[in-house]
């Protein structure tokens, strides 16, 4: 129910709302560190998009729901199931053949970048990993606390580092998701507008390169 609320609310483009009358007029004010800025509506809308999609696909958030699906089996919403929501509601007029309107093409990349960025070539790779990432960690007085004074501290659980999220399915699903992409967009890749086979000729190189695999 929470992915289809996003689906329906989030991942849109409400236009009674960013393309109304008053928007000629006025855009939305944000307070940033040099002050109040006014923000172009349509850029406010891909920006939020994004940083929604990048957090639905982090990888932390997927092996949990893999965790979900060990523990409960059929019974959990799977990152399968949610997978496939995204690309239905993402590409459904890319799989119709239809001519993309310039939000669905920014979701469309939306989607794609948000992949990449947990499944790229190299993330599944060991190259010069440390076990911690920053030397403050160590020097820090929660790491060397003792024992006996951590029983009053707040509960805390640990679901996975770099070793694991390299190992899972987390990086699978996404890349999995991308190849399906791929193979869909060089499938359409003459359909739609000029616009839209721009967009898709695009997208087929960014995940192309991203996955190590020849420009064709």
């Amino acid at each position: 129910r929470a992915v289809q609320f996003l689906i329906d609310e989030v991942f849109t483009c409400p236009k009674w709302l960013f393309r109304s009358e008053l928007n000629k007029y006025t855009f939305i004010n944000k307070n940033t560190p040099i002050g109040v800025q006014e923000q172009s509506p349509d850029y406010a809308l891909q920006n939020q998009q994004s940083y929604m999609l990048w957090d639905m696909l982090d990888n932390s958030r997927i092996m949990r729901m893999f965790a979900n699906e060990q523990a409960n089996g059929k019974e959990a919403f799977s990152a399968v199931d949610m997978m496939n929501m995204l690309h239905k509601h993402f590409f459904g007029n890319t799989i119709a053949g239809k001519t993309l309107s310039i939000d669905e093409r920014q979701l469309q990349k939306n989607f794609v970048d948000a992949l990449i960025t947990a499944a790229a070539q190299m993330e599944g790779v060991k190259i010069n990993k440390r076990i911690f990432n920053s030397p403050a960690i160590i020097d820090s007085p929660d790491f060397n606390m003792p024992c006996h004074s951590l029983s009053s501290a707040s509960r805390t659980i640990d679901m996975g580092g770099t070793q694991t999220a390299r190992v899972s399915d987390a990086i699978s699903i996404k890349r999995g998701e991308l190849i399906r992409i791929l193979s869909l967009l060089k499938s359409k890749r003459h359909s739609g507008d000029t616009a839209t086979q721009f967009h898709y000729e695009d997208v087929i190189m960014r995940i192309q390169t991203a996955l190590g695999q020849e420009i064709k």
